[in-house]
């Protein structure tokens, strides 16, 4: 379908930074447009907003479409939350997340690994030797995803009875 016939959903809830268009642009490039676009039967997306941005960066004319003609407005709307965070709720199994990513470096020649959509930090922790000991104590602090992250510049905590101070990172 013309990339101009679609119509973005205004009320669309889910954000998609600039660096996450370029990576899922770097995804079409590399590996096709293989996600279509769902759209309803008035051409307004009920998902894929980020892979319709992208395809905008590209500068696509057309794009795959999916036209879901079946559901209710209510339907549509819990869809597009739905379909956005269940994928969320989902985690990975560290073992055999690091033995792919490692296998998949050695045998990936001129692809960048990070086409997965993992930042380099991500990578380097993921393939990092675990029998190597580091002195450093900065070395030895764990990683954590920021959407895990709890505490954010600004934040106050109170634990028991002492007093409260603000921590400024």
């Amino acid at each position: 379908m013309a990339l101009n016939q679609i119509r973005a959903y205004a009320k669309n809830a889910k954000n998609h930074p600039e660096s996450q268009i370029q990576q899922i642009a770097a995804s079409i490039q590399q590996f096709g447009f293989n996600n279509p676009i769902l759209v309803d039967e008035n051409l307004e997306i009920i998902a894929g907003h980020g892979r319709m941005a992208a395809a905008q960066l590209l500068g696509l004319d057309t794009v795959p479409v999916i036209r879901l003609a079946h559901l209710s407005d209510a339907q549509k709307r819990a869809y597009r939350l739905a379909d956005n965070k269940i994928t969320e709720n989902g985690g990975w199994n560290a073992d055999l997340l690091r033995l792919e990513i490692s296998e998949l470096e050695q045998i990936c020649g001129d692809m960048d690994v990070s086409i997965t959509g993992f930042s380099d930090v991500e990578l380097d922790i993921l393939t990092m030797d675990n029998r190597t000991t580091v002195d450093s104590k900065a070395n030895n602090v764990p990683y954590i995803p920021e959407n895990e992250i709890v505490t954010r510049p600004g934040d106050v905590w109170c634990i028991g009875s002492y007093h409260c101070k603000m921590m400024m990172i």
